[in-house]
């Protein structure tokens, strides 16, 4: 997966995903701002596990969300997989715009 990332290839975005960590700090700041990104469970791991220096990943998988022609879908997929999580979505939508 990192390599797709990097590389800007888009994966389903429900691919189900493991070793979010890991991951999580593998990437560069860069990739949070390639469509690539926008995963399901990496943007439900992100939301559970809310950390301070986490902020900024999710403002830009957010950005990307509402700037790309996949947005309603990925965002109506997201909310259907993940109900509970969703909630916090919608806080943090508020919160940065």
């Amino acid at each position: 997966m990192l390599n797709l990332i990097k590389d800007d290839n888009p994966l389903a975005f429900n691919l189900k995903l493991s070793q979010h960590e890991q991951l999580v700090k593998r990437f560069r700041k860069i990739d949070y701002k390639k469509m690539a990104i926008l995963n399901y469970s990496l943007l439900n791991y992100l939301l559970i596990l809310y950390k301070q220096e986490d902020l900024g990943k999710i403002n830009n998988i957010i950005e990307l969300m509402y700037n790309s022609k996949q947005s309603v879908e990925f965002i109506l997929g997201y909310t259907k997989g993940y109900p509970e999580t969703s909630k916090n979505f919608r806080y943090l939508r508020k919160t940065f715009y």
